[in-house]
């Protein structure tokens, strides 16, 4: 399996739902800056969290947060 760990800050509210099962699951934006040679970019990566994962991101992140 691989793993990435990435920091970064949130571009909008996490939304989080649940599936049929019950489980929760939160879809988020991350905006990574990377330097290149004419500056900094932004790199935005979509996340998915799943079970009790995702109710800490529902509880404690919002918009702008740094995780």
């Amino acid at each position: 399996m691989n793993s990435i760990n990435l920091t970064g800050r949130l571009g909008q509210d996490p939304k989080v739902g649940n599936v049929p099962s019950g489980s929760k699951v939160a879809t988020l934006s991350l905006g990574v800056e990377r330097k290149t040679k004419e500056g900094k970019t932004t790199d935005w990566i979509d996340c998915v969290a799943w079970g009790k994962t995702a109710n800490v991101i529902e509880q404690y992140t919002h918009k702008g947060d740094r995780i």
